[in-house]
């Protein structure tokens, strides 16, 4: 079976948020970040492609980015390049890009491995704006190679890297590093070459002595948090070696279990990362949708199998399950816009008078991923109405100025307390449970 077949038999509620980002945010990153390069060129690579669509017929993201790309055709000159490892899925999206990409469409799928392509991939984007999405089934490109190449190989031009840190992965295999630490025992071969190949996505070793200092081996959800410190460290190394901001965002399956795996942007431009939280809080939405369809679908399936395991008629059709995205919007908007607006309002307490498009991650806080740009362009109404800010929140208000001209009655955060965490909270239970 092809590396991720059984995962592209349907698409995981999971999922549905990095699609959700994948639908939206690169067609903004080539409106804005396309606009000045030279013949506004904009490049997007899919390094992990896979074969395109899942069995159930949603796109994957090849399907994603060539919509994206054909959307921006009259405005941007976009190429899409997809690489796929695996000779069976290369394949079947040689095959539907084929099929389905319009007769203009500039696309390049590539076999192999992402490493021995990104060379000439980089010479190929030079001047042009570059969108690198990095989703692999386990680890994504070395360090060395993320770093000294796609980071800080002198491009000038606009960049963006979109990474999807396996959590899962790193704590499976951090539990093989454990074990053998505690039972004094060297790993196989096969052990050996495996952790080797995450010693070299993390960048060393460093990463062994966080499993091996764990102290309770009874509780399953303290690999995945080992994985998460791993991810916390990895994130902000890189950040600080090329000088991009790295952006984390824990991915949770369901509401009540831990994070199966860590979004990360890496950007330099805080315009695109004012319209990627703003993206985030849309794609939060659509894992919702799928989280309650597959939720539904679950119990009906287990309804299903006490019927047919007693022998029952069935005594209903289960309808199909629906989500309202606005309804949705609409319960949480309220708590939403007062939340943004009491971090707004602390925020110069610290800063002093900012620019929001400067503060995007402090505004947002644990609402990152649930609301958008709408509801913080509310709050700072919310504000001006109530005469505590002279930025009214109309048109780009979040490029003007925000000052607190009445005191806030809200304490702001001590200088060293995270204003965004990729922790997961302590009351939630791993994917096993």
């Amino acid at each position: 079976m092809p590396a991720g077949a059984e995962f592209f038999r349907r698409r995981q509620a999971a999922a549905a948020f990095k699609h959700g980002i994948l639908s939206r945010y690169p067609v903004v990153f080539a409106a804005k970040a396309g606009l000045h390069t030279a013949g506004n060129r904009v490049v997007f690579v899919d390094g992990y492609a896979g074969a395109g669509r899942y069995d159930d017929g949603a796109p994957g993201s090849p399907l994603l980015f060539m919509q994206a790309a054909q959307s921006m055709r009259d405005l941007r000159a976009v190429k899409a390049v997809f690489v796929e490892a695996d000779e069976v899925n290369y394949q079947h999206l040689s095959e539907l890009l084929g099929e389905t990409a319009p007769p203009d469409a500039n696309y390049l799928p590539l076999h192999g491995e992402l490493g021995r392509h990104l060379p000439a991939i980089l010479r190929d984007a030079r001047g042009a704006a570059l969108f690198v999405f990095l989703d692999p089934f386990g680890t994504a490109l070395d360090r060395h190679q993320l770093c000294n190449s796609l980071l800080t190989q002198a491009r000038r031009e606009p960049t963006e890297v979109l990474l999807h840190f396996s959590v899962s992965t790193v704590a499976r295999i951090g539990g093989l590093v454990r074990k053998a630490h505690r039972a004094n025992q060297r790993l196989t071969a096969s052990e050996r070459k495996t952790v080797a190949t995450v010693d070299r996505f993390l960048g060393g070793d460093w990463w062994h002595a966080t499993f091996r200092e764990i102290a309770n081996d009874h509780d399953d959800g303290t690999a995945n948090r080992a994985a998460m410190e791993v991810a916390d460290r990895y994130c902000r190394e890189i950040g600080e070696q090329t000088g991009f901001r790295a952006v984390p965002i824990p991915v949770q399956p369901a509401p009540h279990l831990l994070p199966k795996y860590v979004l990360v942007l890496f950007t330099r431009h805080q315009h695109g990362l004012w319209h990627f939280a703003s993206t985030l809080g849309l794609a939060g939405r659509d894992w919702m949708g799928a989280y309650h369809a597959a939720e539904a679908k679950r119990a009906a399936a287990k309804t299903v199998a006490y019927e047919e395991r007693h022998g029952l008629e069935p005594l209903f059709e289960f309808p199909e399950p629906e989500f309202d995205p606005d309804a949705y919007e609409q319960s949480h908007r309220d708590e939403w816009i007062d939340t943004l607006a009491e971090n707004i309002a602390r925020l110069p307490q610290q800063y002093g008078t900012f620019r929001p498009v400067d503060r995007t991650i402090e505004i947002y806080d644990s609402l990152m991923g649930q609301a958008w740009d709408k509801h913080v362009r509310a709050a700072v109404k919310k504000l001006y109405d109530a005469g505590i800010t002279t930025n009214d929140g109309k048109n780009k208000f979040w490029l003007r100025p925000l000052e607190i001209v009445v005191p806030s009655q809200h304490p702001g955060p001590s200088p060293d307390q995270p204003v965004i965490s990729s922790s997961a909270p302590e009351d939630v239970r791993p994917e096993s449970a």
